[in-house]
């Protein structure tokens, strides 16, 4: 039997927090603004009423399609923290996808070990480095979503680590 944790703001702000990803690497949606909102208004401008309301509401669905897909996987992972069960995750180490490259940079490929199996996670994002990289930790997870890992740190992590900023004054 599993145990029923409580869903408080802390833990929900958290987990939306992990799974959230900032505007500016969200490429669905800036290509759909940068792309689809020219496209509707010229319609409007240059063609008939009919293709405009078309085109318009192709833009709207896609719009919707690309923000529900993020909610939904929020969705799941509050659900896997409140009914997930416990199991221990182990970090075997860092290594690099040299595939998939974001400035020169590789992507970085979070080797994890539960029960036995080898879990590699694939991002580029550094908060899900850091919630992985414990050498031992707990996480949350549910049969029903096998792609969703909440790992214990995610919960004492510091939510928006402030970068320090360095001004040079030349008198």
């Amino acid at each position: 039997m599993t145990a029923i944790r409580l869903l408080n703001n802390e833990a929900e702000l958290r987990i939306s927090y992990f799974y959230a990803k900032p505007f500016y690497m969200n490429f669905g949606f800036v290509f759909t603004l940068a792309f689809g909102l020219p496209i509707v208004a010229t319609s409007f401008v240059l063609g008939n009423i009919y293709l405009s309301a078309g085109i318009l509401l192709v833009w709207i669905a896609l719009l919707y399609l690309i923000l529900s897909v993020k909610k939904r996987k929020i969705k799941q992972a509050k659900e896997v923290y409140q009914f997930g069960s416990e199991e221990m995750i182990y970090f075997q180490g860092l290594s690099y996808n040299y595939g998939m490259k974001i400035n020169g940079a590789p992507q970085p490929v979070i080797n994890l070990n539960k029960n036995g199996e080898l879990i590699q996670i694939k991002s580029f994002s550094r908060r899900v480095i850091a919630a992985f990289d414990a050498p031992v930790q707990k996480a949350y997870v549910l049969d029903k979503y096998p792609d969703i890992i909440l790992p214990e740190k995610l919960f004492s992590m510091i939510l928006n680590p402030r970068t320090e900023k360095t001004r040079e004054i030349n008198i």
